[in-house]
């Protein structure tokens, strides 16, 4: 999946915009961000496409952050 926007929301904190993603890769790229990069998910809104893919935003901040 392509990432559609990453916008900055303060400190430590950031906002990803995904158009379409199938959900069991996306959960493991949010799965590899929390694990591999310590990030942790604040918020995060899924509407399914008419394709059954989805379309998120979730907002990340630093662990620690």
């Amino acid at each position: 999946f392509a990432v559609s926007r990453v916008e900055g929301s303060g400190p430590s904190r950031a906002t990803v915009t995904i158009a379409a993603a199938r959900p069991e890769a996306l959960f493991g790229w949010v799965e590899q961000m929390e694990r591999r990069h310590g990030l942790i998910v604040e918020g995060l809104q899924a509407t399914t496409n008419s394709d059954q893919s989805l379309a998120v935003e979730i907002s990340f901040r630093a662990r620690g952050g």
